[in-house]
């Protein structure tokens, strides 16, 4: 049996989802970085934003 309560265990639950949904977004962040340079100056631009924010939301998300 476990000692967990179930709102701890509904809690692991959403953090193990979360932990996944920013795993895959850092992912996704790195093959849009292999890929910048087959982007036009102004496209590429926009899209190092685009990934510096997409860091920065991981960043935040993620458990220090």
């Amino acid at each position: 049996m476990s000692d967990q309560s179930p709102l701890q265990s509904s809690v692991n639950v959403f953090v193990d989802w979360a932990k996944a949904r920013l795993d895959e977004m850092a992912a996704n962040a790195g093959a849009l970085q292999a890929n910048l340079d087959k982007l036009d100056s102004k496209t590429r631009e926009q899209a190092e934003q685009a990934i510096a924010q997409l860091n920065q939301w991981i960043e935040q998300g993620s458990p220090t």
